[in-house]
C-alpha cells in the first residue's frame, strides 16, 4: 500500500540545490550547535563539555529551530 508523494523536488533537479541553500540558510544559528551540511542533507551537532550539556544546547537550539518554523507558517 503505497501513496504517492504530491509534494517535493525531483532527484537530480536543477532547482534543488537552489532550494536547499534557501531552505537551510534560515537556520538559526549558535555557537554551541554546529550545523554539518553535504549535498542536500543536514545535521545539527550539540556541542558540550559532556553528553548531556551537548544534548541540553541541541535541544535549546532545536527548540528555536521550531519556533521559528512555526513563526514563518503563521505569515503565509
Amino acid at each position: 500500500m503505497f501513496k504517492e508523494i504530491e509534494a517535493g523536488v525531483p532527484q537530480d533537479s536543477v532547482i534543488g540545490p537552489i532550494l536547499h541553500t534557501l531552505y537551510t540558510s534560515n537556520l538559526p544559528k549558535d555557537e554551541n550547535v554546529r550545523i554539518v551540511t553535504y549535498a542536500d542533507d543536514s545535521t545539527l551537532l550539540g556541542v558540550g563539555k559532556d553528553k548531556d550539556e551537548a544534548s541540553e544546547k541541541f535541544q535549546t537550539h532545536f527548540n528555536k529551530t521550531l519556533a521559528l518554523d512555526e513563526e514563518m507558517a503563521h505569515q503565509k
